[in-house]
């Protein structure tokens, strides 16, 4: 595997994009692969920001006041821009997943409709095929077909996207409840190489 594919795997589970409807792409099976291909690997601890924050309120001595005040502001702040850009990158995913997939329309370049477009479809589609038999129609091989190919795209290709949506949007709405958390998520979801220092004292 190369180096960029190792890096593309790894920012996929990181950043959480990887789909979560699709069993092979969860955080569980993304890692389990990429440390098939790499060897053992160290991930960096899910405290990681809250333990900066400890030594250094706690476990630092400072030569004085001052410095001690200007380092504990520094630290604050440097924590604190992170977590505001993942606030911020999960409500441009958010906004994002509600422009394609927030309502039934068609989207794309060609004009295809997306997921719920698709499921309002089938549902109108086994309404009306309800309708005509409630109204006298005998079932016919055409209703019989017709049903068939709505039970087959919604227990498949269709049906799992409407899943893979929504665990989609649950994640996304989890993440942008809490992005302290999410942060601490991402994190432990990386290698421990991938971790980029503060920039203060040895933080």
């Amino acid at each position: 595997m190369s180096n960029e594919n190792r890096r593309r795997v790894t920012e996929a589970e990181a950043l959480g994009e990887a789909d979560p409807g699709i069993v092979d792409q969860t955080p569980h099976n993304l890692r389990r692969k990429y440390e098939q291909n790499v060897g053992p690997v160290q991930y960096i601890p899910e405290t990681r920001l809250d333990d900066i924050r400890l030594e250094a309120y706690y476990d630092t001595a400072y030569p004085n006041t001052h410095i001690e005040e200007q380092t504990l502001a520094a630290v604050d702040n440097a924590i604190a821009e992170r977590v505001q850009r993942a606030a911020a990158a999960n409500l441009d995913h958010a906004a994002k997943l509600l422009e394609n997939e927030g309502a039934p329309k068609l989207s794309g370049p060609r004009e295809k409709p997306n997921t719920l477009a698709k499921a309002d479809a089938h549902l109108a589609e086994l309404a009306a095929i309800r309708k005509a038999l409630r109204e006298g129609k005998v079932p016919t091989a055409e209703l019989a077909d017709r049903y068939e190919r709505v039970r087959e795209a919604m227990q498949n290709r269709d049906g799992h996207a409407l899943v893979a949506l929504s665990n989609k949007a649950t994640s996304i709405k989890e993440r942008v409840a809490d992005p302290k958390a999410s942060v601490s998520t991402t994190l432990s979801r990386m290698p421990l190489t991938m971790w980029r220092p503060l920039g203060i004292r040895h933080w």
